[in-house]
């Protein structure tokens, strides 16, 4: 008996060197979605260029199928340059704006507006889409790009116009307000 005591101690004390465990469920999900919104502030200015703490070193990002000749999701950060490069350079004024977050656990799929102006034509754009994010402890290790948002959210688990889990949230970029 005396040694679970002593056992339980050893334990106990050896807790206060871990670091402090993150949220789960419904707090997790809130996390990662204030996570990205500092991303999504510098690509609401359109800037494309800055590596965000926030990124994994071995993050995948990539396109899905509706982006012919893009499609695929890789990890070289060189190769993922080159791609975002060639997607950007036949627009000027690209701006990317979330409209919502819908996160559940590790996964956030942010609903956005895109806007821009084609080079040499000038011809506006606005169109929608959305982006599949995986987050782990804090990183971003996945991102995905769609233009069919209901493809989005089923490719996150999260169908369209059903109901979410109780450790799912929704969150309005508009007023940062939870619905």
């Amino acid at each position: 008996m005396l040694q679970i005591l002593l056992d339980l101690i050893s334990t106990a004390r050896g807790l206060g060197d871990r670091e402090p465990a993150r949220g789960t469920g419904a707090d997790l999900a809130r996390e990662n979605v204030a996570a990205l919104e500092t991303v999504y502030a510098e690509w609401r200015r359109g800037n494309f260029r800055e590596r965000f703490d926030l990124y994994a070193p071995d993050m995948e990002w990539g396109w899905s199928r509706e982006f012919p000749g893009l499609e695929g999701v890789v990890r070289d950060p060189e190769l993922r340059s080159s791609r975002l490069r060639e997607w950007l350079s036949p627009w000027e004024g690209w701006r990317v704006e979330p409209q919502e977050y819908v996160a559940a656990a590790d996964r956030v799929v942010v609903l956005a507006r895109y806007t821009g102006r084609g080079k040499g034509s000038e011809v506006a754009i606005e169109s929608l889409g959305a982006h599949v994010w995986t987050v782990r402890e804090g990183r971003a290790v996945r991102l995905e790009i769609f233009s069919d948002r209901e493809a989005a959210l089923r490719s996150a688990g999260l169908a369209a116009g059903q109901p979410l889990a109780s450790d799912a949230v929704r969150v309005s970029a508009a007023d940062g307000g939870e619905r």
